[in-house]
Formats: C-alpha cells, sequence, structure tokens
C-alpha cells in the first residue's frame, strides 16, 4: 500500500488549511484597508478551524487525536486572541498593538507557530491514519 495513494481526511484539512492561506494573501493583495483585509483573514482561520472541529467530532476517540489539540490550541491561543485584539482596536495598526506587554508582531508570529503546529498535528494523525489502514489490510 503506498501511503502517497491514500487519501485520508487529515490529507483534505492539509488541503484546506493551504486554500485558506491562499485566501488570508489575497484578502491582503485585493481589499486595500487593512483592517477588513485582516478580519476576512481571521474569519478565514475561525470557519476552517470551526468546520474542521466540527468534522473531527463525527469521528469516535476524535479528542484523544494530535488534530483534535493542534485545533484546540490554534483556536484558543491563536484566532480568538488576534480576532478580539483586531475587533477591540479597530483602526490602530496590528504592528502598534500589544497584550500584556506582548507586542501584536510578536503575537502574530506566535499564532504562526500555532499554525505550524496544527499543521504538524494533521501530518501526525495521517500517519498514524494509514497505519491503521495498512494494519487492517494486512489483517485481511
Amino acid at each position: 500500500m503506498n501511503p502517497w495513494k491514500i487519501r485520508t481526511r487529515f490529507r483534505n484539512y492539509l488541503l484546506l488549511e493551504a486554500l485558506v492561506i491562499f485566501g488570508v494573501i489575497g484578502a491582503f493583495k485585493v481589499i486595500q484597508d487593512r483592517g477588513v483585509a485582516s478580519i476576512v483573514a481571521s474569519s478565514l482561520f475561525l470557519v476552517s478551524t470551526l468546520f474542521i472541529l466540527y468534522w473531527e467530532s463525527k469521528y469516535p476517540g476524535f479528542q484523544r487525536r494530535a488534530s483534535f489539540w493542534g485545533l484546540m490550541i490554534f483556536l484558543v491561543l491563536s484566532v480568538i486572541p488576534v480576532m478580539a485584539l483586531r475587533f477591540l482596536n479597530w483602526g490602530v495598526p496590528f504592528q502598534d498593538l500589544s497584550v500584556a506587554g506582548i507586542p501584536g508582531a510578536q503575537l502574530h508570529q506566535f499564532s504562526n507557530y500555532m499554525f505550524l503546529l496544527m499543521l504538524v498535528c494533521f501530518f501526525i494523525d495521517n500517519f498514524l491514519e494509514i497505519q491503521r489502514l495498512r494494519r487492517l489490510e494486512s489483517e485481511r
């Protein structure tokens, strides 16, 4: 069984997040108002994260998967705080903002790392799912 030919839902999640990244880049290229573009970008991250969490909740034991925890960490420590900060400080450039002494630029960098962590969790679960499918196939 070739693992590159196996399409799991985790690979679909990676594809979805790649599309979100293109949407975010597009929003900042097309929308002149940086505040509006940032809300569109935050909304894309929020909707994709909530969609994946909803979809994952259909599978038994979803709370034990790395993807669930990666999504929750990204949502709680990144998406919601950044979106709230932007809404609560409308019109102020993000780099001029800070939370508890943490500058907006550092918060955004932290958010990037949380996004990467979430993607790594998808890779982990994809690998584990392929291993599970291989075991099932070998038992036949």
